[in-house]
């Protein structure tokens, strides 16, 4: 009956461009996609067609309704479509793991002493701007760059914390001048900062000869060992360049789009091309059928480019797809200048295909790889612990500095490893004590209470808690959650000398040996570890704010 009216609703739909927006019966908007004739378009989704992916008609059995809004050309169908998924995010229109946009590396000139930082907008200060990048890239660029020239990764002000407190562990480790001595030359401290934009703009071969004339002045004064810092940076410099291989020297701007396909899995690898030199790569990887590859292309393609708002001349795209034409207008109109797609037969630009291709195949081939690992480890938990199916693992743990800034962790493992997007953070509210039991009953408590509440991200039940402790911290968890009718299995982790995890302590007691089990030994290693660091990183970031 549902699917009769909606078949009888799109045949009085007009044969004009629009967008069409699906919803379920609670009013969601779960897909949203553009026509160049609705009437047509649109209708294709009530009728029985052999040619329907699974995740059309999927899709299809969810729709209670649908609007559409009509445009005067299908130019705005286009515009109007990638406004409304980016405001809605539906379900079935395919999802970037980016959420937090794609970051760029900020210096901000206007500074007496300039400093490098990660910047989620390009603003119009007089601040320059490289990148974008992906997130984890970004970051890592960023540390990368602060170790080889020894700036300051600190929250200090300079020259306001000149002299105030003693060098960090950083200066330590001589991964910085120790600006905040206050004894560095200003001269020589612009000097990096000069160094880390030429790094940034990859002109390895100006940045080079830069320190490697002041190596030499150095060594001519005798000064030794200001010559064998050079020479170390130096190295490193020219190890880093070298990764940067030159794969052309006609195309200077361009990106290249590589897929793979490995079972539901469909990773798209994006090659970013400066001067010559692939600078940056991103990887997204989606849930997919292979029969709807080149809708599924123009979908990456729109909301990828969007997110980043950084356009190259060119891209090179594995496969041709209907909606090419519009979407080089519609890029163009974003960044004001002419974007190419090229669809390569041959020669150079097809190499450089099978380039990003690789990558794309060799990214799902480690999925693949840790997939099977991580299936191994709960297979094995499942055997110890004799529970016939674990599909979601829930571990927690609490971080402090003597009592201060307390927060709780909760990540989450499933069958094919680790769910990121489900982690969950607690700042104590209860006390400003060091009090582990205490702290861990109140994050057990809050998540619950939330899952009762039906909290969105903490409705989904778990099949095991791991505790960070022994067999006190079970049984206090147990306590907590019997009140509340939560009867989840509950182990602690008990370590080594070595803080390892050795075995798992029930709340009554029972203590089960994993070290004789080396798949199960490395899998809640990972676990721990895991957790460890997600709980330990939103504390330093809590501590240093206070600092």
């Amino acid at each position: 009956m549902r699917l009769q009216t909606l078949q009888e609703k799109s045949k009085t739909l007009p044969t004009t461009p629009g967008v069409y927006l699906m919803c379920n019966d609670a009013g969601e908007i779960i897909y949203v996609g553009k026509a160049k004739s609705l009437k047509d378009r649109v209708s294709q989704y009530f009728m029985p067609r052999k040619d329907h992916t699974e995740k059309t008609r999927q899709m299809a059995m969810h729709v209670h309704d649908f609007e559409t809004i009509l445009t005067n050309s299908e130019f705005e169908a286009l515009v109007l479509e990638c406004s409304l998924i980016k405001k809605y995010a539906p379900k079935y229109n395919i999802k970037l793991k980016e959420n937090g946009g794609y970051p760029f590396i900020r210096l901000t000139r206007e500074q007496e002493y300039p400093r490098f930082e990660i910047a989620y907008k390009k603003g119009t200060d007089k601040a320059e701007y490289f990148g974008p990048y992906s997130r984890k890239a970004a970051y890592n660029i960023l540390d990368t760059m602060r170790g080889i020239l020894g700036l300051p990764s600190c929250k200090k002000s300079f020259p306001k914390d000149f002299g105030k407190q003693r060098p960090c562990l950083e200066y330590n480790i001589n991964r910085c001048i120790g600006l905040c001595k206050g004894d560095v030359k200003k001269s020589h401290y612009m000097t990096l900062i000069e160094q880390g934009v030429l790094l940034l703009k990859g002109d390895y071969k100006k940045l080079s000869a830069g320190i490697e004339a002041q190596m030499e002045e150095a060594a001519e004064k005798l000064e030794f060992e200001k010559a064998a810092a050079l020479r170390d940076r130096l190295n490193s410099i020219k190890h880093l360049g070298a990764k940067q291989q030159i794969i052309t020297n006609k195309l200077i701007d361009i990106d290249i789009v590589g897929s793979s396909l490995l079972g539901n899995k469909l990773c798209f690898a994006v090659l970013h091309v400066l001067r010559g030199s692939v600078t940056t790569k991103d990887e997204v990887i989606l849930d997919c059928a292979a029969d709807d590859f080149p809708e599924l292309l123009a979908s990456f393609l729109k909301q990828y480019y969007t997110a980043r708002a950084s356009y190259p001349r060119h891209i090179i795209i594995p496969e041709a797809f209907e909606d090419m034409p519009l979407l080089e207008e519609y890029f163009f109109n974003e960044c004001g200048k002419k974007v190419t797609f090229i669809v390569p037969q041959r020669g150079d630009k097809k190499q450089l295909l099978a380039m990003a291709n690789l990558n794309a195949q060799e990214t799902l081939s480690r999925m693949a790889v840790k997939a099977e690992r991580e299936q191994k480890g709960i297979t094995a938990l499942e055997e110890r612990l004799g529970i016939s199916t674990i599909s979601r693992i829930e571990s927690f743990d609490i971080s402090n500095t003597s009592g201060s800034n307390i927060v709780g962790a909760m990540v989450v493992f499933g069958r094919e490893g680790k769910k990121s997007s489900e982690y969950r953070l607690f700042k104590i509210k209860g006390k400003d004590t060091q009090d582990d039991y205490f702290s861990m009953k109140e994050v057990l408590r809050r998540r619950f209470e939330n899952y009762l509440d039906g909290e969105k991200g903490f409705a989904e039940l778990p099949d095991l808690l791991l505790i960070d402790g022994g067999e006190n911290h079970a049984k206090a968890v147990r306590d907590e959650l019997t009140p509340l009718g939560i009867t989840v299995p509950i182990y602690g982790l008990v370590k080594d000398d070595r803080h390892r995890t050795r075995a798992l302590v029930s709340p009554g007691g029972d203590m089960l040996s994993i070290q004789t089990n080396p798949t199960l030994f490395a899998f809640l290693g990972r676990i721990q570890e895991e957790t460890h660091r997600f709980a330990i990183t939103y504390h330093r970031k809590l501590r240093d704010k206070v600092e």
